[in-house]
């Protein structure tokens, strides 16, 4: 745990970023009308006090999987040949993997950027991705991105459920419901999002072949929204529905491949090597996931 550097951050500054919402102060993305990132200054202050006091020649590497606080810090410290940032642990262990190869900070830097270009870029039609028609031939078996075929029912007791009431209802009705005990067991029908996304993780280096080959996985999650709400009994004209919020399926993949690199990290003959099915989740989303996915209610 590093201590904050309390007398060295530049306070008016700081300030100032957060006045005019300069990076890493940002909207709150849940509650635009508010702001987060004073605790991310706090952070990115505390990195760039450690990278500006270590003398030594040695890499320095920030593990940071919120993009503006990363971005925001790399910005800072881009004339650092020693610093890199890196968005999660599988970026990382790419970074170590690639360090044992013996190569400097600044070509691992080189290639891992390339890497994820090779893999992807919407400007490239010859980037794996694009070229090998990755998600048509990942798609070609539809049941890997279809929901569960059985989904365990939701039973709930509780002296008041978690209904509402739609229609017309008298408060005899209500009134007896809220003083007795409810239980309930409910099938969901989960009713999929019009859109669903593809998203491309980081690209894992595994290791080096012969002089020059170099082999990467990278992993394909699909990813889809589902909602429910499930009537389960009515009283004359209304009726009873239970509201499960959204669940998400998340589907995932791994893309096996490699590539020749040069002196100059420049890639040569980038081919696909293989795929396979990983596995997937049918479950509530998290804050982070609603986020990276673009799940929140007002852009569904």
């Amino acid at each position: 745990m590093l201590p904050i550097p309390i007398a060295s951050i530049d306070w008016k500054t700081l300030c100032n970023s957060a006045i005019w919402r300069i990076a890493p102060f940002v909207p709150d993305a849940k509650n635009p009308d508010a702001e987060k990132g004073f605790r991310d200054a706090l952070i990115s202050e505390t990195v760039v006090a450690l990278a500006k006091a270590e003398s030594r020649n040695v890499n320095i590497a920030f593990v940071c999987n919120d993009f503006v606080l990363r971005t925001a810090t790399a910005e800072r410290l881009k004339a650092d040949a020693r610093f890199a940032c890196y968005e999660s642990l599988l970026d990382f262990s790419s970074y170590i993997k690639l360090t044992r190869e013996k190569l400097t900070n600044e070509f691992i830097k080189k290639i891992v950027k390339r890497a994820a270009e090779k893999f992807y870029s919407e400007e490239d039609p010859n980037c794996l991705l694009l070229k090998e028609d990755l998600i048509a031939k990942l798609e070609i078996n539809r049941s890997h991105c279809e929901m569960p075929d059985f989904a365990p029912p939701i039973t709930y007791v509780s002296s008041v459920p978690p209904i509402r009431i739609t229609g017309s209802s008298p408060l005899s009705y209500l009134a007896p419901i809220q003083n007795s005990l409810f239980s309930q067991s409910v099938f969901p029908t989960w009713t999929p999002d019009t859109r669903s996304r593809w998203v491309i993780g980081p690209q894992e280096f595994q290791n080096v072949t012969g002089d020059r080959t170099y082999h990467w996985k990278t992993t394909l999650t699909y990813v889809r929204k589902y909602s429910s709400t499930n009537s389960v009994g009515d009283a004359g004209s209304g009726s009873l529905e239970f509201t499960f919020g959204d669940k998400i399926l998340l589907v995932k993949f791994n893309v096996f491949w490699k590539a020749n690199v040069k002196d100059d990290a420049r890639f040569h003959n980038v081919a696909l090597e293989s795929t396979d099915f990983d596995g997937k989740e049918f479950r509530p989303p998290t804050d982070a996931e609603r986020q990276r996915f673009e799940l929140n209610v007002a852009k569904t």
